[in-house]
């Protein structure tokens, strides 16, 4: 009988947990540069033409220019940086160094 109550206790303790105490992944801006000198790998780049780009970042999007998605790993650690195709073609300094162009996971 007491097993009963110790039951019912243990699941309305388990089921009364808030959902909000799991931790969600946090991201960080990063620069392109400052990720490979960490040791980060380029696992992809994808080319998105400036209308495609439109639709994936909405308010956001670029008004003249295509944009290439670079994906880095380290680890289980991921970067995703989003740079002008124009400024990725050249290795723009002014890309490859703004801290507002990658986030890190």
């Amino acid at each position: 009988m007491y097993y009963h109550v110790l039951i019912l206790i243990g699941l309305a303790s388990m089921l009364s947990q808030p959902a909000s105490a799991q931790t969600k992944p946090v991201s960080a801006p990063a620069a392109l540069d400052s990720l490979l000198q960490l040791g980060y790998e380029i696992k992809a780049v994808s080319f998105i033409p400036l209308a495609q780009a439109n639709e994936i970042f909405g308010t956001n999007a670029p008004k003249t220019a295509s944009q290439t998605l670079v994906t880095l790993q380290k680890g289980v650690s991921v970067a995703v940086c989003t740079i002008p195709s124009g400024g990725w073609a050249l290795l723009d300094d002014g890309n490859m160094t703004d801290n507002r162009v990658c986030e890190v996971r």
